[in-house]
């Protein structure tokens, strides 16, 4: 057990926990850029996701970090609807009728091969 995981499993302990979290799959980053907290956590083999104090991993995330004033306060700020989550826009583009695209295609085919048509035949 590497020395996070047993400074957590003690404070489990002390405060009467039920459950204890392994950190050793775990890696949690927070980033303070301009007064912008972002928390950043992978779990094992899964990609990384940014988390907010709303998702279920927050406690895990916050327990890694410790108790940074900076990170209590995004919490306390979050929680009152200071910073509300970005909205993620999507890129999905679906295309209904892709009949125009054949059309261009069979225009420019007929037209290539009319160069070629007039090109051997002059010959």
């Amino acid at each position: 057990m590497g020395l996070l995981n047993a400074k957590n499993f003690v404070e489990s302990i002390q405060n009467k926990e039920t459950t204890f979290i392994n950190f050793s799959n775990i890696s949690v980053k927070m980033t303070n850029i301009n007064g912008k907290i972002t928390v950043k956590m992978k779990e094992g083999s899964n990609p990384g996701k940014i988390i907010y104090p709303n998702d279920p991993n927050w406690e895990k995330a916050k327990k890694m970090l410790g108790n940074k004033p900076e990170l209590l306060q995004y919490e306390t700020e979050f929680l009152n609807g200071k910073h509300p989550i970005p909205q993620k826009k999507s890129n999905l583009f679906v295309e209904t009728n892709s009949f125009g695209k054949w059309i261009l295609f069979f225009v420019l085919f007929c037209l290539i091969m009319l160069v070629i048509y007039f090109f051997s035949s002059n010959n």
